[in-house]
């Protein structure tokens, strides 16, 4: 049975303040004052680790997963927009045995994707969408390998937090929809074979400013 991650809605909510200064003439001045809000604006590079699972070839790789992301963030009054790449490494593999014995592994995969947020001072939940691809190698027990590097689609979404203006953490949800390719063991082929996952992962980011 494939694992289906339930991924709840985060949010943070910023609290503003407001104080009111008496005149000592006789007369009452409001004054009031909000904190500045966090800025998401500038280049960022940062790493992350999780959990990764799927479906391939009546499969369900699955492992650890970490890797680098490097982006950029422009922000536009409450409003984030940006762009990410990333690349994973991972010890992802499966096996299937009833008729044959079939295995595969999934090193790596990565992706390039756009990002929307909001931000609500020093939190931004957003949601993510883009380009993704992995690599596979698939075996069966007497005919012999092959490899292919899958690509497709990917979305999600994630919220981050900011420690300090420089420094931030986040969780995300990604999947993975990467069509299939045609393999070849041993003569026999072609045969298709469809890739899906998804990873859950947190990470940690440095940003340079605006």
């Amino acid at each position: 049975m494939r694992l289906t991650p339930i991924i709840g809605a985060l949010a943070c909510l910023g609290l503003a303040s407001a104080a009111a200064a008496a005149d000592f003439g006789g007369s009452l001045k409001d004054d009031y004052s909000a904190p500045a809000g966090h800025n998401w604006t500038g280049l960022y590079i940062g790493g992350n680790f999780g959990w990764a699972n799927g479906d391939y070839a009546n499969q369900e790789p699955s492992g650890w997963a970490g890797g680098a992301q490097i982006g950029y963030n422009l922000q536009l009054g409450q409003i984030v927009i940006g762009a990410e790449a990333d690349y994973q490494w991972s010890d992802m593999d499966g096996r299937v045995q009833d008729l044959i014995i079939g295995e595969s592994d999934i090193d790596s995969f990565a992706s390039v994707r756009a990002r929307l947020g909001l931000a609500i001072d020093r939190a931004m939940p957003y949601v993510t969408a883009g380009y993704g691809w992995a690599d596979v190698d698939a075996r069966i027990l007497g005919l012999g390998e092959d490899s292919n590097t899958h690509d497709g689609w990917v979305y999600g979404g994630g919220v981050e937090f900011a420690l300090r203006p420089d420094l931030s953490i986040r969780g995300e949800y990604l999947h993975y929809d990467l069509g299939s390719e045609d393999y070849t063991f041993g003569g026999v082929g072609p045969l298709p074979a469809d890739l899906d996952f998804q990873t859950i992962r947190v990470g940690a980011s440095y940003r340079f400013g605006p």
